[in-house]
């Protein structure tokens, strides 16, 4: 057992280079100055320690570090012949059996949990490193950060110690909000234009892609009403912009006169210039986006466990859905799935109560994967019935040439299906164990989202009921899709 002071201590010399470490970039090295070694390993596994540090030393010897290069091209070595511990380059996600995310989390839930132990007087040395990680550019450092939160207010709620909230700033707090409130991924921080700074470099390129088209463009000289319609500022060029900007260049190159009147090389420089616009510009809106739902979805649930809600409560659930909707991470899904019980079990006795609208949406989503659930739009004429294959083993020649742009779609529809039915059955999950066995009482909507078609009903009035009953009831069912969710 530690003492308070040694915990005191500990929080004071390395808790902000712990958080700094959670928060490294993928693909960058770890700052061995802000490590923690050992003086001297255990004595029954120093061998096998030293052996590993042997290891690495051949890997980085021979540049066998996973495609990434190593820095270090000659390892001292110490009087025992081991490798010594700061020399040793460790790149974060080199090691693609290691999940960099399951890292994250697990650091930022031991801090949490470090944090929690903190007597409320140390409480400094863990605010003031989460609010320089909160109030940066990176997505990264605010995700660990509010982890780190999630766990410290999770823990005290759980130990029923919630007058420690009360050492937590209020500035803190509206931050926290603020952060919520930008709904927009291109502009993720208060008062501020600049994006995530993982994109930094991404949005770099594509406004030099922009700039090179609009050269191309200029130079070609035939484009004079696009250029007088159209104003870009590079520096501060969005995503949008720029996809809006690339697209209005096709309808002028497919001209005739234009075409006539160009070189082919100017109209090939151009098409490229666009193309390789739009390819970025389509990739930084993607990832832009996905980064936005991991970052929010985080801080929507410190807020959650920090139970101190505004009284809107759209900020904080529109981050959370999202991640049930689309985290790709499972284990970052479960933290969202866990702040969304949290949250219903608070807005049981709320009014106005959201909870009707979550569950229904919840239960929405976990009949959304196409592999578990049959799609009725899908199965709805022969048509459809004979493109899928399902009267007959042959498929027709003249399909079988569009049907490979249909797979595409119905690949990345399972795919969203999927994560989209993992986070809500995940959210369910975690529903049943807060409420227990007082589910249906205190959720009453998950009962009829269960038994909006299928009606509980005796047995003996199944036997007293005639076909023309059992045709009417059918034929009352306006959305087969309902049925279906419901038999599901």
């Amino acid at each position: 057992m530690c003492s308070v002071e040694d915990l005191e201590t500990a929080a004071r010399s390395y808790m902000t280079s712990w958080i700094e470490l959670a928060s490294t970039p993928f693909g960058s090295a770890l700052d061995p100055s802000k490590m923690f070694w050992p003086v001297a390993f255990p004595r029954k596994s120093q061998f096998r320690a030293a052996a590993k540090m042997r290891a690495v030393r051949t890997e980085n010897e021979y540049g066998r570090d996973l495609g990434l290069e190593s820095t270090i091209s000659t390892i001292p070595h110490d009087r025992n012949g081991d490798v010594p511990m700061n020399s040793i380059k460790i790149v974060v996600g080199a090691e693609v059996d290691t999940s960099v995310t399951r890292t994250r989390v697990v650091t930022a839930t031991a801090l949490g949990i470090f944090a929690s132990k903190l007597p409320e007087g140390s409480l400094k040395n863990t605010i003031d490193p989460l609010w320089s990680s909160l109030t940066s550019f990176s997505g990264v450092q605010r995700q660990v950060a509010s982890m780190v939160l999630i766990s410290w207010f999770k823990e005290i709620r759980t130990r029923n110690l919630s007058e420690s909230l009360n050492g937590i700033p209020a500035s803190l707090k509206g931050w926290l909000l603020d952060l919520l409130a930008c709904s927009d991924p291109a502009l993720p921080t208060k008062s501020s234009l600049l994006p995530y700074a993982e994109l930094s470099r991404t949005y770099s390129k594509m406004r030099n892609e922009a700039g090179q088209l609009l050269n191309a463009v200029k130079s070609s000289g035939m484009f004079s009403e696009l250029l007088t319609t159209t104003n870009i500022e590079l520096d501060n060029l969005s995503v949008d912009d720029a996809i809006g900007f690339a697209s209005k260049i096709p309808a002028l190159c497919n001209d005739s006169s234009a075409n006539e009147s160009l070189r082919k090389n100017t109209m090939d420089d151009i098409e490229s210039s666009k193309q390789r616009l739009l390819t970025t510009s389509g990739y930084l809106k993607c990832v832009q986006s996905n980064l936005h739902v991991t970052v929010t979805s985080a801080v929507a649930a410190a807020v959650v466990w920090m139970s101190e809600f505004p009284t809107r409560l759209t900020p904080i659930i529109l981050p959370l859905m999202a991640s049930i909707k689309r985290e790709q991470e499972e284990i970052l899904q479960t933290k969202s799935a866990e702040a969304l019980a949290e949250l219903i079990y608070h807005c049981v006795s709320r009014r106005p109560c959201p909870n009707d609208k979550l569950i229904k949406n919840i239960c929405s989503l976990t009949c959304m994967d196409p592999s578990e659930t049959p799609q009725a739009k899908l199965i709805c004429s022969m048509e459809s019935i004979d493109d899928q294959g399902l009267l007959s083993f042959r498929t027709p020649v003249n399909k079988q040439k569009s049907k490979v742009h249909v797979l595409t779609g119905e690949d990345r529809s399972k795919a969203e299906g999927f994560i989209s039915r993992r986070g809500s059955e995940l959210a369910l999950k975690l529903l049943c164990e807060k409420f227990g066995v007082l589910l249906f009482d205190k959720v009453p909507k998950l009962w009829d989202c269960l038994t909006e078609v299928l009606k509980p009903s005796s047995y003996e009035s199944l036997l007293a009921a005639t076909e023309k009953h059992d045709t009417v009831a059918i034929e009352s069912v306006s959305d087969p899709q309902t049925l279906i969710n419901n038999i599901q």
